[in-house]
């Protein structure tokens, strides 16, 4: 948590795949959730600890955002698939690309694009309560 943002990872990845992604990039100490694997007997078992909402995902990302919500905190889902479509209709801000970014624009939902993490910084600052708002930044 930097100037009182919280900045967490919802993911359908599996544990050992966000932990160490998270960790080549210096970013360890960030919160994730996500579905886990283990083995047992030599046999590989999926684990979804996170499920729930509509069912047809390992990790509801609605529910993450309403866990933040409730929080306190105004929540912005950052996406890209069919995974993170629950998390765009609780949030309060969508930065989408992808495959979410044309189902947030068909279904009316107010969304942002972005290409890349650069033009997503450059967003995030600009939404950022010393930079202006969500609704005036700047195309990334």
């Amino acid at each position: 948590m930097t100037a009182g943002h919280r900045v967490s990872v919802a993911s359908e990845l599996f544990d050992f795949y966000i932990a160490e992604l998270l960790r080549r990039a210096g970013l360890d100490a960030v919160a994730y959730t996500s579905n886990r694997l283990r083995f047992d007997d030599g046999r590989a078992v999926a684990e979804f600890p996170h499920a729930g909402g509509c069912g047809r995902c390992g990790n509801c990302k609605g529910a993450r955002v309403d866990e933040q919500r409730r929080d306190g905190y105004t929540v912005v889902m950052v996406g890209d698939g069919y995974s993170d479509r629950c998390g765009a209709k609780a949030a309060d801000h969508v930065v989408a690309r992808g495959d979410l970014l044309e189902w947030c624009r068909g279904g009316g939902i107010a969304v942002q694009s972005f290409e890349g993490f650069a033009g997503l910084a450059r967003w995030m600052h600009a939404a950022s309560p010393n930079g202006g708002s969500p609704r005036s930044a700047p195309e990334c």
